[in-house]
């Protein structure tokens, strides 16, 4: 497990702790990993991995890995800059920040 899922994981746990403690609903926080940030683009554009995958022509599990901050699962550092920032440039976004938060 990463560590931007294991952070993810803690911040749910102590959420769903918190609503069944004091009884009121608690909004998760929003985690602005990379893969996130595109995950949530992507969803607000209503296009599925499938959409993104034939357009960028990376494979959907590479782009489900991404969305997952899974770097580990890539084949390599510089196929994930290079998926991030084709990813990133399909959605219309500035793929450097993005960039900077894998170095």
């Amino acid at each position: 497990m990463t560590k931007a899922r294991m952070t993810e994981s803690l911040v749910a746990d102590l959420a769903d702790r918190l609503s069944a403690s004091t009884g009121e609903t608690v909004a998760p926080i929003e985690s602005n990993t990379p893969g996130s940030v595109l995950r949530r683009a992507r969803e607000a554009r209503g296009q599925s991995i499938d959409d993104v995958a034939q357009v960028i022509r990376f494979g959907p599990r590479q782009i489900e890995a991404l969305e997952r901050d899974d770097y580990a699962s890539l084949p390599g550092v510089t196929v994930a800059r290079g998926l991030v920032r084709n990813y990133a440039r399909f959605l219309k976004l500035d793929p450097a920040p993005l960039l900077a938060q894998l170095e």
